[in-house]
């Protein structure tokens, strides 16, 4: 240690940290000489996981989407489980999901009649059961739900962490000690401060049609003068 780098040392070789830790310090010990010193970090970091590694759900028919038979079955707009892990462990954050990274494999241009096709569907749904720090799985939502029928998949970044880091005490959000992305690459000798899924999921489903809506115009009703009773207007 010299005055001219006001004693800051880089280390030449990586440190590996297996496990995730919210907010970390570091302690240095020089053990040569009769009086060992020991000296403290300046400020503390956070260490994140790489990634979510896998999105798993009870939604598991066919992981590549395809089949037209296999089970389960769940009814679109039915309430179905999501669950993200990092295989970290230290990480017991929640994570959260972007619904506009949804993929439906096949999408058809159009539907009988010719009218347009109704697009990927919508999924809502949030995770509310944090990740088991003793091993970073788990983190878990059990009522999303899809409205549309098939299969969807998330792709790269849909589920994410962007709290883990910023709330966990280290500062290293407000001190810009990170950048504000979900990289595993160093950028100007940063990471980023979030991370998330870094492939797409399997896919999920199989989504099928809950029930048939009848509309009034659509029906002639079968009941004569003698009885006249009909359900229009009930789906």
């Amino acid at each position: 240690f010299v005055a001219g780098d006001n004693g800051r040392k880089t280390i030449a070789a990586d440190m590996l940290l297996p496990d995730a830790y919210k907010n970390l310090a570091c302690r240095v010990r020089e053990s040569s000489g009769s009086a060992p010193v020991s000296g403290c970090s300046s400020d503390s970091f956070s260490v994140r996981p790489t990634q979510f590694n896998s999105v798993t759900s009870n939604a598991n028919a066919d992981n590549a989407g395809n089949s037209p038979t296999s089970t389960p079955v769940i009814a679109a707009g039915a309430n179905f489980v999501l669950t993200a892990n990092t295989g970290v462990k230290g990480y017991d954050g929640i994570p959260k999901i972007d619904p506009s990274l949804l993929q439906w494999p096949n999408v058809p241009s159009v539907i009988d009649g010719g009218r347009p096709a109704p697009g990927t569907g919508n999924l809502s749904g949030v995770f509310t059961v944090a990740a088991n720090p003793l091993n970073g799985n788990g983190a878990t939502g059990n009522a999303f739900q899809y409205d549309e029928v098939g299969y969807f998949r998330l792709r790269p970044q849909a589920v994410y962490d962007d709290t883990f880091v910023s709330t966990s005490g280290s500062a290293d959000v407000a001190n810009s000690d990170c950048t504000d992305d979900t990289s595993n690459t160093l950028v100007g000798g940063k990471y980023g401060c979030k991370f998330s899924n870094s492939a797409a999921t399997n896919h999920f489903g199989r989504f099928m049609p809950d029930h048939f809506l009848i509309s009034n115009n659509a029906v002639v009703a079968a009941c004569t003068s003698a009885t006249p009773f009909t359900y229009f207007g009930q789906d």
